[in-house]
């Protein structure tokens, strides 16, 4: 009898400990991950939502493109840096998110000299505009971290930002422009058939 006693509580004792261990270890994960999935960090950061975009006269790796920031479809700014290890990462992912997304055009702006630039560009194929900065136009855009983007509207404006570290950040972006588009598709419609107020 004692012994079924002592086994049952050693039992109970090593479910307690296993759920303990499961609850610290779901806490340590949340603690572990500073990129949340689903949103964008450090949104409080650089130009405010809703103003206009600095539009500076940048020094484009391929001169012999025009490079209109204004896009139907609205434009993501990405903002590196060569030296940056989180960029590095991000470059390979830039090509492929502009060839998924075709109705956003993808601008990146890296803080560096020309040919440190143009050699990110050689390295990682970056065939979409690419313009070296300097530090004087880094604090005009309002940023001090990397990789970050920014969400522009059709007509200049921040829609939205953040830290922008991989693909599924970057696809947050494109989301907020949908998630406008199809509210103005939505009063659009409802106004055309009397709803709208």
């Amino acid at each position: 009898m004692m012994e079924s006693v002592v086994i049952g509580s050693v039992m109970l004792q090593s479910v307690v400990l296993i759920a303990v261990c499961s609850v610290v270890a779901g806490l340590l994960s949340k603690l572990s991950n500073p990129f949340p999935r689903g949103v964008l960090t450090h949104q409080s950061h650089g130009i405010p939502a809703g103003d206009s975009f600095p539009i500076l006269a940048f020094d484009w790796i391929d001169a012999s493109r025009h490079h209109d920031f204004a896009h139907g479809g609205g434009t993501v700014v990405v903002l590196t840096s060569p030296d940056c290890g989180a960029c590095k990462m991000l470059y390979p992912v830039l090509p492929r998110f502009a060839r998924e997304h075709p109705d956003i055009r993808v601008v990146s702006l890296m803080l560096g000299d020309r040919e440190s630039v143009r050699s990110v560009v050689d390295e990682y194929g970056l065939h979409m505009p690419v313009a070296a900065i300097d530090h004087d136009e880094l604090r005009t855009l309002r940023t001090e971290i990397f990789p970050f983007a920014y969400l522009l509207s059709p007509d200049g404006k921040v829609m939205a930002k953040g830290l922008t570290m991989n693909e599924d950040h970057l696809k947050i972006l494109a989301s907020e422009l949908t998630k406008k588009t199809n509210k103005r598709k939505i009063y659009k419609n409802r106004k055309s058939r009397g709803l709208a107020i």
